[in-house]
Formats: C-alpha cells, structure tokens, sequence
C-alpha cells in the first residue's frame, strides 16, 4: 500500500524538486538485503542505480557519538537520526514516526511530505532535505 507514495516521492527526488539522502549505514543493509533477494551482481547493479538518485549522509565518529548520547532506545534510529541532522536535513521520511520521537530533525510520513512539496513552490523546497 507505500509503493504509491514512495514512487511518487522517488520521482521527485530525481526530477530534483527535493534532494534525497540515504545514511551511510542503510547503504550496506541494503545491499545485504539485495544480495540475498536476488545475488551479488544484480544488488550492485540495484544498488549503483540507487545511488544514482540518493546522496549518501555520512556516519562517522560524531554522528555515532551523538547517537549515542540521544537516549533512543533504537541505536538504528538514532544513528539515521544523527546522521540526517548533520547532514542538515529537513525531514526524515519513515512509516516509523514513533521511533523517532526524540530525532533532531523532524519525522514525516511519505505522504505528509509528497503534500508538503505539492503545496510549496520549488523555491521554498530547496532547504527541506530528506
């Protein structure tokens, strides 16, 4: 029932009404993800067209650091979390709104932010990263 939405979005992202990141450490669970769904060579293949459209939001030392310190009971969450606000997005995009609750940066639903770039000119966009 998300695919709408997210191809809707995904599109917007590639026609660069927004700019679209992924945090580092998704980029290796999806290619392990990929790589048992369909093997080693077409997940790279997946994974390079994904990276085509996505910048990648860097994980390193701080962002793990700050994650850390967040007091999220979800490591996972908190590194996305930390990651995305020093990448200095606007947004998180996830159907996990609870398991963002003490993020930085504010969680949305796909839908909420496709209703958001359609009610916004393009110019008010150009800061709301996701």
């Amino acid at each position: 029932p998300f695919v709408g939405a997210s191809q809707e979005l995904w599109a917007a992202i590639e026609e660069r009404k927004v700019e679209g990141f992924i945090s580092a450490h998704a980029v290796t669970t999806i290619h392990y993800l990929l790589a048992k769904a369909v093997g080693n060579a077409r997940a790279k293949r997946s994974l390079g067209a994904i990276l085509s459209v996505f910048q990648v939001a860097a994980v390193d030392g701080s962002v793990v650091h700050n994650a850390l310190q967040a007091g999220d009971s979800d490591f996972e969450n908190a590194v996305s979390a930390a990651s995305a606000h020093n990448q200095h997005c606007g947004y998180i995009v996830t159907r996990d709104l609870k398991g963002f609750r003490k993020s930085p940066v504010p969680a949305v639903t796909t839908g909420a932010l496709l209703a958001m770039i359609n009610g916004l000119g393009f110019e008010d966009l150009q800061a709301a990263a996701i």
